[in-house]
């Protein structure tokens, strides 16, 4: 194994990185945030089913209409290509073409792997600290789980990851301008799936013109990365009908977007801890912080930190926009701790403390990846409607969730529509209670509670209405989601669903 890891270095950390992608792919179903589904992929299909276009023959984003569209559409575009192919091939099953998006999501995130080899390789010289820095990006315990979703964030983190690359490539390979002008179309890509990257962006053409004394680099680098702006405008021109309105839209929506969740204080940072998998990661963060690491690598310790300076002044903050920077500083801990030990030859002077430390760190990094390979998101949510689509005849749906907000993706149930009805509120109780409701005989029920304690009050409200009823069948909850809940009860419900039938008389 290691003479076949020192003759094929890349391969090998392919193998290893597909491995652990390649099982959430197959295993881990649904989603984990409401944009990585209702902003992205119920978008996508949507214009499977209806058309993309509008009625003023441009873009539609649901029932937004192209001016209001505030994303720039080609991620969205690319997840409807992969849903065509399947459609062209006779499958129209969310959930089957679900298999073909995260294999896609898994082929862009072997990008930062790649990364990671290169600038580590390029650093110290030696190939097995770039292997160990592949390893990193493809073991840690969340990036597999967050590698095959649809999450605009870990799109553009591994884009933003090809850029470091480049900008590596250049300081420290040929020196030659098509690294500058690589890095600077990378950059408008991972700028058109996630805007926010432009605040890790905005100093890197001043630290190309301080490092390299002279303003030429930081010129081209901007002008790439102009030039993809441009073509991004013109891209909404036809698409959207009016230059660069995604952007401005963005922009114009964000700026006066106040707080939508209340979250800890320094948020970010902490995050950041967990990522580098603790106890191990504090004493990453403080060799990243040494004046000797952040003079040697300006350019990813400057655009690192301003991206989470804007993000951490903003009063909207969420625990995903910190993503796009996970594989930049996984990079940044490896480059520490080699010149950590390129200086002093250890990276604590008690080795037994340092291997007692590493060990704990990961022994909790395989724990916390075991279940996360295997774990859907949302899980009582999208299970129950793909169980639906298989029974034939088509039936109807009633949904009753009135203390759960989130509503379910209702797209796993098939591209057909559903003949439904639902309960969001207690007060639409007595809605149902008038006809022509009061009669009717709905196929399947599907009962959300807040807690699952609360389940026989709410199947006495429900045969209030409908009369007895009798269970089908059960939903748990996957790891992730009862990890969540736990986490924050009354924000994340757990999503347990149990699925009903009237008694037959």
């Amino acid at each position: 194994m290691a003479g076949f890891i020192r003759k094929h270095p890349v391969l090998f950390l392919v193998i290893v990185a597909l491995i652990f992608r390649l099982l959430p792919v197959f295993f881990s179903h649904g989603f984990i945030h409401s944009d990585d589904h209702f902003d992205s992929i119920e978008v996508a299909y949507d214009w499977l089913r209806d058309g993309p276009a509008g009625e003023n023959g441009h873009l539609r984003w649901k029932n937004w209409s192209s001016e209001e569209i505030g994303r720039f559409p080609l991620y969205v575009l690319s997840q409807y290509a992969v849903m065509k192919a399947y459609q062209a091939c006779g499958v129209t099953s969310l959930n089957t073409m679900m298999y073909g998006i995260r294999l896609f999501h898994t082929l862009l995130s072997l990008i930062p792997i790649f990364a990671a080899f290169g600038i580590v390789r390029l650093v110290t010289g030696k190939s097995s600290w770039a292997v160990f820095a592949g390893v990193v990006m493809a073991v840690d315990f969340a990036l597999p789980f967050l590698s095959v979703r649809n999450l605009i964030e870990i799109v553009g983190g591994n884009l933003w990851a090809g850029t470091i690359y480049c900008l590596y490539r250049y300081k420290y390979g040929e020196s030659k301008s098509m690294w500058l002008y690589a890095a600077g179309v990378i950059t408008g890509l991972a700028w058109m799936i996630r805007f926010q990257i432009a605040f890790a962006v905005l100093p890197i053409p001043f630290i190309l013109w301080y490092e390299q004394k002279s303003i030429r680099p930081a010129i081209q680098y901007s002008l790439a990365v102009l030039g993809m702006l441009v073509l991004s405008g013109i891209f909404d021109l036809f698409v959207l009908g009016s230059f660069a309105s995604s952007t401005i839209r963005n922009l114009t929506m964000n700026t006066s977007l106040g707080a939508l969740y209340q979250t800890i204080p320094a948020m970010y940072p902490v995050e950041l801890i967990g990522f580098l998998v603790p106890p191990f990661s504090f004493i990453a963060l403080y060799l990243m912080g040494r004046p000797s690491f952040i003079k040697k690598h300006l350019l990813l310790f400057i655009s690192t930190t301003s991206f989470l300076a804007f993000h951490m002044s903003h009063s909207n903050q969420q625990e995903r926009f910190v993503f796009p920077i996970i594989p930049v500083v996984l990079i940044m801990a490896v480059i520490a701790l080699w010149e950590k030990f390129q200086r002093d030859g250890y990276i604590l002077r008690q080795r037994l403390l340092f291997r007692i430390i590493a060990g704990i760190s990961i022994v909790i990094n395989i724990v916390l990846l075991i279940p996360l390979t295997f774990s859907s998101g949302h899980q009582g949510q999208v299970e129950p409607l793909v169980w639906f689509e298989h029974i034939q005849p088509r039936p109807s749906l009633f949904i009753v969730q009135p203390e759960i907000t989130q509503w379910p993706p209702l797209d796993y149930a098939g591209i057909a529509p559903i003949d439904r009805g639902h309960i969001r509120a207690w007060n639409e109780m007595e809605i149902h209670r008038s006809e022509p409701w009061k009669s009717r005989r709905w196929d399947v029920i599907l009962i959300y509670p807040k807690q699952e304690e609360d389940l026989p009050r709410y199947v006495d409200s429900v045969q209030s209405l409908f009369g007895q009823i009798e269970l089908v069948r059960e939903f748990k909850p996957s790891f992730y989601d009862n990890l969540l809940h736990s986490l924050n009860k009354k924000h994340n419900p757990s999503f347990a669903c149990w699925a009903y039938r009237l008694v037959q008389k």
